[in-house]
């Protein structure tokens, strides 16, 4: 093997730390969205306007759950001392008191005789 001249040593110099910048970058994304910081539910309802459409994510404790045998869905509500708001999952919820974090899309409410959602989070994951 021969040795490098001086641009095919910065060269590979560029393209590594390149490679490890991206890298950084990756790592950083990745670890801020399994740590997003939960909102007050209270703060979601007053900012749902904003929020409409986003994801966002909630913690707080189960206090109600439904499940409507013609909805392919079901429902479950949290509180967090500031408020509730009702979370649609397409698995099974979690018992009643028992504590989750909720990220999903913020949405318009449901309205079917018995339920009235008026703000709704679609979960995309639960911890």
């Amino acid at each position: 093997m021969g040795r490098m001249t001086t641009n095919e040593c910065l060269d590979r110099a560029i393209a590594t730390r390149r490679a490890a910048s991206l890298a950084g970058v990756a790592l950083l994304a990745v670890l801020a969205a399994g740590c997003m910081r939960p909102l007050a539910i209270a703060e979601v309802r007053a900012r749902s306007a904003e929020l409409q459409g986003k994801s966002v994510t909630v913690e707080g404790t189960v206090s109600e759950r439904v499940d409507l045998p013609l909805l392919r869905d079901r429902f479950y509500r949290l509180e967090d001392g500031t408020g509730t708001i009702w979370v649609q999952t397409a698995q099974a919820t979690p018992a009643e008191g028992e504590r989750a974090r909720v990220s999903g899309t913020l949405g318009p409410g449901l309205r079917v005789p018995g339920l009235d959602v008026g703000l709704l989070i679609v979960e995309t994951r639960r911890r």
